[in-house]
């Protein structure tokens, strides 16, 4: 090859490899397969249902028995044969904190627990060493020491004493019935039927809210119990509730665009040692939820896109690795409960937001009861 025939095939190549850089300099570098999941755009979350509706319980009828009396009830004794002009002739008082009752010369009685009748009894019994033929009887003045929460969506929302047989439906009209849309003349509800609920001894229910009111299954019209909490949320709600292994369980403010790491960052993050491949999204009904299982490291090292929340969503961050959800969901909701009951026992009594409050619960209970059940949880979302 003569070396003119050599200077242009190199001319050519070096003008060829300069248009190639140029062109990278005018089209930039090549994106990265690796992306920003705060940047780039929300993937809607996966949901499946769970069925967690179930047989509801068997106490459709009043409370047997006489009425037990508690710290706080109002009494008036009386001892039947005292002379009119005697001051010890009777007696309004109360059931002390202790549970003792204070009466004339007996020394303290224990009240707590019985009857009544029974309290009659024992009070005549301790008045012996002081009178002759002593004869008494109690009566029930005011019953204070037995109670109930209605909070929400209802018109009169407050602590109400349990004084009689109580049912769901007797508790709503009590607090004025559900509070209706104001000024549109119309009779919409406000309250979230789909996610009311009633917590007994830290517990939530299986009752069915939508079934009760708007069927009227009387299935769902269960007796109240003493420290029953029954709350009614608002269709309006603008919050998300972050629970589990993470730095602050809390209520957190929803805002429009607003993914699981925002979420998660409202919460200073988990906790370290959490089980965050299997993290919960929990959405809708809490009689029939919808969950997302979502790996939450994957997210947060960019392999998979962030997932957006909605008002009303429940995250879940276990502690420890869990296996079957139909179990497990019962663990997330009896706390998502819990916590929205305190916080909004907390803007009634205090008059604050709650959700800034960052009420702290025992957390992940039960965790591991789960490795028994028989359906197996749907695969995580990817």
């Amino acid at each position: 090859m003569s070396n003119a025939l050599r200077f242009r095939s190199f001319s050519t190549a070096v003008i060829f490899v300069g248009l190639l850089a140029l062109g990278g300099c005018v089209l930039g570098p090549r994106p990265s397969v690796r992306f920003n999941p705060r940047a780039e755009a929300l993937d809607n979350a996966k949901t499946e249902a769970v069925n967690r509706e179930s047989a509801p319980p068997l106490d459709l009828k009043p409370t047997e028995g006489p009425y037990l009396l508690g710290a706080g009830d109002e009494i008036i004794i009386y001892r039947l044969n005292a002379k009119e002009t005697d001051p010890n002739a009777s007696l309004k008082t109360f059931i002390m904190p202790d549970g003792k009752v204070h009466f004339d010369l007996a020394p303290p009685v224990v009240a707590l627990g019985k009857s009544v009748t029974e309290l009659s009894k024992e009070l005549t019994e301790a008045l012996r060493p002081f009178y002759k033929r002593p004869e008494v009887s109690v009566a029930l003045s005011a019953a204070k020491s037995r109670r109930y929460w209605i909070l929400g969506k209802v018109s009169a929302p407050n602590i109400y004493p349990l004084n009689q047989p109580t049912t769901l439906l007797d508790a709503i009209a009590r607090a004025g019935g559900m509070e209706l849309m104001g000024g549109t003349g119309t009779t919409e509800e406000l309250a979230d039927l789909s996610r009311s609920f009633l917590v007994r001894n830290g517990k939530i229910l299986p009752l069915n809210f939508e079934a009760l009111i708007r069927q009227g299954d009387a299935r769902y019209n269960v007796y109240i119990q003493n420290q029953d909490f029954i709350f009614l949320p608002p269709k309006s709600t603008k919050e998300i509730m972050v629970l589990g292994a993470v730095g602050v369980s809390k209520a957190v403010g929803w805002r429009e665009g607003m993914g699981i790491v925002a979420a998660m960052a409202e919460a200073q993050g988990p906790k370290k040692g959490a089980y965050v491949q299997r993290i919960l999204l929990v959405r809708g009904s809490f009689t029939k939820p919808r969950v997302a299982i979502l790996n939450y490291d994957s997210i947060v090292k960019g392999k998979h896109r962030d997932v957006a929340v909605l008002p009303g969503d429940i995250i879940w961050v276990p502690r420890t690795p869990w296996e079957r959800i139909e179990s497990y969901i019962d663990v997330v909701l009896n706390t998502a409960v819990s916590t929205m009951a305190a916080n909004e026992g907390i803007r009634v009594v205090k008059g604050v937001d709650a959700g800034s409050v960052g009420v702290q619960l025992q957390l992940d209970s039960g965790s591991n009861q789960n490795s028994n059940q028989s359906q197996p949880a749907p695969a995580p979302a990817q």
